[in-house]
């Protein structure tokens, strides 16, 4: 009996540890990757079966969520998107007009790129909206990392599930799959050129692929941020989209 008792303390003793790393590798990364306020001027090549197109765009972030992206080079030039909770408003210059979108629209290629309207203005916490669970270290890019599997809290995230290997010192997720419901890849994601930028350790270069796509890739560089810095409120409000 003594020994049955001794082994389930060790084992409830080491699931507690288990949990402990989880929490304390999620906990890190969010540290190093979501930030009061941020913002940055980048430029998107994308490639796919028509050909290359290139963008650029400029986008300012706070910590809620709440995202504006101004688009100023590139077929799509002068178009605006605006992310406020778990909706995106589109306005497009030449029609003067605003759009919604919610859902499964969220994944929709942005700027016809591999990045969704997801990628480049959701919300970067997890904590509050993944459980995790550590299924190992592996290496990435000569790199030691954590792997980790989330798996969404609530049925309306854009992507239910995500797989991440994220580097053991820099706290950047060096690779991401992203999941659809049914458990399809959808994105792959690797990031690279980690740079330290006011205190944190950013990748200014990141290359998506849509998975759903024969020979699509976009390559993401980012050229200018400045991160926990002033940003005016009413970036953020949709009378800003159409001045």
């Amino acid at each position: 009996m003594k020994k049955i008792i001794a082994i389930a303390l060790s084992l409830f003793t080491a699931a507690g540890m288990y949990a402990a790393d989880i929490d304390a590798i999620i906990s890190s990364l969010e540290a190093n990757t979501v930030y009061d306020t941020a913002y940055s001027e980048s430029t998107m090549t994308a490639t796919g079966s028509l050909g290359t197109t290139e963008s650029s765009f400029k986008s300012w972030s706070r910590k809620n969520g709440d995202t504006l992206i101004e688009i100023d080079k590139g077929s799509d030039k002068g178009q605006k998107v605006l992310r406020q909770g778990a909706s995106i408003f589109l306005f497009y210059p030449d029609a003067e007009e605003v759009i919604r979108l919610q859902g499964s629209a969220l994944r929709d290629s942005l700027m016809g790129s591999d990045f969704s309207y997801e990628d480049l203005t959701g919300d970067d916490s997890i904590s509050g909206r993944y459980t995790g669970t550590l299924e190992g270290t592996e290496t990435v890019d000569g790199r030691p990392c954590w792997h980790i599997l989330l798996t969404a809290k609530n049925s309306r995230e854009t992507y239910r599930r995500q797989e991440m290997w994220i580097d053991t010192e820099l706290n950047v997720s060096l690779k991401t799959i992203l999941y659809s419901a049914s458990g399809r890849a959808l994105r792959e994601l690797h990031a690279g050129g980690i740079r330290k930028i006011d205190g944190f350790n950013v990748a200014t270069r990141m290359v998506m692929q849509d998975l759903l796509k024969k020979d699509s890739r976009t390559v993401l560089t980012i050229e200018n941020v400045a991160i926990n810095k002033p940003v005016d409120d009413k970036l953020f409000s949709r009378e800003n989209l159409t001045w």
